[in-house]
């Protein structure tokens, strides 16, 4: 992981000088004492918070900056994942209660139905600041924060079915994000912790953003995006880009994309079999948002993808020809309206949202001997498989640099 200082000491000497409001927000002070000025015992029986404590009193910030007397992030995590049995949760729930509630529970900030992107960040502050594959972010809290915003999004990007920002307690105990705590608790490469936690996952987001911020506001229009990929998307679906609803920047309509929307869009582009990634393009090719994409919507997307296929590969394929063989893949129930659910259905989707977002790519799969299962050489996942490549990239053009100067 400390491969990515040359890009850190960049962006560090360039940090000072953001506006107020990106400055980052993670950093805290240590809050173990407690009001009487003692050292906050996490194992003393008589520290051991109540229910009532947890339920009306204390705030998930609290109660996680006082494990900072802990020294091992494995410490913490253990008694995260153990806590039921030294303290009595409510029932709120009728079911049995699952190691994911407990921990739903604690996250829970102010005993809504629904965790939002805030109730993660004194978990996160934990977990850097002990988490012995993150120490040598110590010194760089611009990183920190990043960090912190893009693991927390790639949770709720594979968590939360509504894509509004919230993750409901049903998402939630589907997760099984207990197993993926005990493994951040006994690997201490957190590059091993592919769900969510890679570092390197994360620098590969934030160099992307990075280079693409060009003015280094944390912020990109459709002009900084259309660079993406080496121009490979088209003016058309860029502003069908812009047009998505921000999740978080809600109330703000300036044209422009966070670093966390960025985080959802690039996961989106660069694995296109998800869930999430299909809903995201869907409601982009909708143009009229009925539920159902027609012919004519696709057909208005492939003319302007025509113009980008003549610069990458000299050729013309004309939309009738394109879409008989998309029909024959997707196989939909109606064969004038395409769904969402016929898309997920036919695991066609990815190439099928290809052919009208990314030419480029639509161009790799059709060189596929096997289209419907595309070989992944060992990843479990399009993302992983990108992600690990890019990295590579990466650290080579740094290094590469890093020789010239």
């Amino acid at each position: 992981a400390g491969k990515g200082k040359p890009m850190m000491d960049t962006i560090a000497s360039l940090h000072n000088g953001l506006p107020r409001d990106h400055q980052p927000s993670l950093s805290s002070h240590d809050k173990s004492i407690s009001s009487d000025g003692s050292k906050w015992n996490p194992h003393s029986k008589a520290n051991h918070p109540t229910q009532y404590q947890i339920c009306t009193q204390m705030k998930v910030d609290e109660l996680f900056l006082r494990w900072l007397s802990l020294n091992e992030t494995q410490s913490f995590i253990k008694d995260l994942l153990h806590l039921e049995d030294r303290v009595e949760f409510p029932k709120t729930h009728e079911q049995e209660e699952t190691e994911e509630d407990r921990i739903f529970d604690l996250l829970n900030r102010e005993d809504r139905t629904y965790l939002v992107p805030e109730d993660f960040l004194p978990f996160m502050r934990r977990i850097m600041i002990t988490h012995p594959g993150l120490k040598f972010l110590d010194d760089t809290p611009e990183f920190q924060e990043r960090y912190a915003e893009t693991v927390i999004c790639r949770i709720f990007y594979h968590m939360s079915k509504s894509q509004k920002g919230r993750i409901t307690r049903k998402e939630f105990n589907a997760s099984r994000f207990g197993d993926v705590l005990q493994n951040l608790e006994e690997e201490s490469d957190i590059n091993n912790i592919l769900q969510y936690f890679s570092y390197e996952h994360f620098y590969v987001i934030y160099c992307k953003f990075w280079e693409l911020d060009t003015d280094h506001d944390l912020l990109l229009d459709q002009e900084d995006l259309l660079r993406y990929g080496n121009g490979s998307l088209s003016r058309l679906i860029v502003d069908r880009i812009f047009q998505q609803p921000s999740i978080f920047r809600k109330g703000i309509n300036d044209g422009k994309m966070g670093y966390q929307d960025f985080v959802w869009f690039m996961l989106s582009e660069e694995d296109k079999t998800s869930p999430t990634s299909l809903e995201f393009w869907f409601r982009c090719v909708d143009s009229d948002g009925d539920g159902y994409l027609s012919a004519y919507e696709l057909e208005v997307l492939w003319e302007e993808q025509m113009s980008v296929m003549k610069d990458i590969a000299n050729d013309f394929v004309s939309f009738d020809d394109i879409y008989c063989q998309l029909l024959d893949m997707v196989k939909p129930k109606d064969p004038q309206r395409i769904t969402l659910t016929d898309l997920k259905k036919s695991q066609h989707g990815a190439i099928f949202f290809n052919a009208f977002v990314n030419v480029q790519k639509f161009l790799d799969s059709e060189k596929a001997d096997d289209r419907r299962f595309v070989e992944r050489d060992g990843y479990g996942s399009d993302w992983e498989r990108f992600a690990s490549q890019e990295y590579d990239r990466t650290i080579e053009a740094e290094e590469t640099n890093e020789d010239a100067s």
